[in-house]
Formats: structure tokens, C-alpha cells, sequence
């Protein structure tokens, strides 16, 4: 998603500097590196964009220690010294930080770290069913068979069936999939297997 972003705001005449991201290096350390695109946008200062990051930034923000306030979330950009940045997410959020450096990230590296999130059947993404959604005033997200939300309407709910799910997914999210029917068995074991 942020490739995209990057190919967009370049061609509307934007400067973006490309950087590897390491979501949770604060836990992973180095080896997480190259698994987040993140985007500094060369304006009056440097800002980052990011919508990579599901439940993160709802819209760029400086790159300057401390708190970034957007509606009912909070963040905040912590300078580590030597180069470094951590990005720290909500509280409420998934993920709860990546670093990055300042620095044109390597392609190579960011094109075997994404091939291996897409399709290895270690990768979080292959194993885990994700939906996220800003809406006007909360977050929605779907993770297995919960469904939390964050702002207006705040609380946690658990997906009760496979037809929940698809109304969820449509209702929620705005996605008619009727076929997702066929990963409830799925789901559910992987959330055994993740909760108990």
C-alpha cells in the first residue's frame, strides 16, 4: 500500500524518499528490517506518510519527537539516537512500533522482505485474516473472530459464525465476499492456535 502511495504522490509532483521499516525491532531486532515500506515526503521539513501501517497515521505527520495526535488516536515518533526512529502506535492498535532510518532503503531488500510476507506460510499475513477500516470517527478491525473498535462505537465483539463473519466483512467493511464462508474452519483454528 505504500508503494502505491509513494507511485501516487510522485506523480503528483511530491519528492519521497523510500526507507525500511522494521515493525517490532524493538522485539525482532535487525532481522525485521525491510518488512514496512515507510515514506518521507520532502516538504517544508521532513513528514512521514504511511497507510501501510493499517491501524496507524490517518495522515502524514513531521518527522519530530513526540506525541502525534489525530482524532482519537495517539502516536508518537521517538528519535533512538544513531539515526534511528521508532514509530510507536496507539495503544489500541496491532503492531506496537517500527523503526526506521533516514536513509533510501535498499530495493532488494524490500522486494525479497515482501515476496516473503505475501507468500510464505510463516508470514503473519498468510496466517492471520486482517481487515482494517477508518471510518469518519473509529477504527474497525478484524482480527480472526474479533472484531474491535477504536473511537465512537469503542468495544470488542467476537465473530460468532461464518455467516457473522461475511456480514461483518460487508457491513462493517464494505466488502461483499461471500466466499470468505470457506476460511471460517480456518479462522477459527488459527484463533485457537494464537488465544487458546
Amino acid at each position: 500500500m505504500n508503494g502505491l502511495l509513494d507511485w501516487a504522490l510522485g506523480e503528483i509532483g511530491f519528492k519521497v524518499t523510500r526507507m525500511a521499516g522494521g515493525v517490532m525491532r524493538a522485539v525482532r531486532g535487525d532481522e525485521a528490517l525491510g518488512n514496512h515500506l515507510v515514506l518521507w515526503v520532502h516538504l517544508d521539513r521532513p513528514y512521514i506518510a504511511d497507510v501501510g501501517f493499517g491501524d496507524g497515521l490517518i495522515e502524514p505527520a513531521p518527522i519530530a519527537a513526540g506525541e502525534i495526535r489525530q482524532k482519537f488516536l495517539t502516536f508518537r515518533l521517538e528519535d533512538m539516537g544513531d539515526g534511528w526512529w521508532r514509530f510507536h502506535n496507539d495503544p489500541a492498535g496491532g503492531a506496537p512500533s517500527f523503526d526506521f532510518r533516514m536513509a533510501q532503503a535498499s530495493e532488494a531488500l524490500l522486494d525479497e522482505r515482501c515476496a516473503w510476507l505475501q507468500s510464505d506460510p510463516l508470514s503473519p499475513f498468510v496466517q492471520n485474516a486482517v481487515v482494517q477500516r477508518h471510518l469518519p470517527n473509529s477504527l474497525a478491525m478484524m482480527r480472526g473472530l474479533l472484531l474491535k473498535t477504536v473511537g465512537q462505537g469503542e468495544g470488542v465483539r467476537e465473530i460468532a459464525s461464518a455467516t457473522d463473519y461475511v456480514e461483518t466483512l460487508e457491513g462493517v467493511f464494505g466488502l461483499a465476499l461471500p466466499d470468505a464462508k470457506t476460511l471460517w474452519p480456518k479462522i477459527q483454528a488459527r484463533h485457537r492456535e494464537v488465544f487458546g
